[in-house]
């Protein structure tokens, strides 16, 4: 809560903000970013490239890559969830 919405709410007694309706604004913003950022599908081609042979990699790199897809899979998807959208 802000000291402005704190001070309104003890000056005036008016109700205090959503806060739903703001963590679902900040997960929306989130969501945004990850989307337009380009770095899922960045990963997800590095990954193809290295399991097709294509990139050459150590088993350490290569396993680095999938759980950097696989995290942002999931938080993805728990955005996703946050915002009430299914996902396809």
């Amino acid at each position: 809560m802000t000291v402005n919405a704190y001070v309104n709410f003890k000056l005036f007694e008016q109700g205090l903000p959503e806060r739903k309706s703001t963590i679902k604004a900040i997960a929306a913003q989130i969501l945004a970013l990850l989307g337009a950022s380009g770095i899922g599908p960045a990963i997800r081609s590095m990954a193809q490239a290295v399991e097709q042979g294509a990139l050459p990699l150590d088993p350490e790199t290569q396993a680095s890559i999938r759980a950097a897809c696989a995290d942002i899979a999931v938080i993805k998807s728990l955005l996703m969830k946050a915002l009430g959208i299914k996902e396809r």
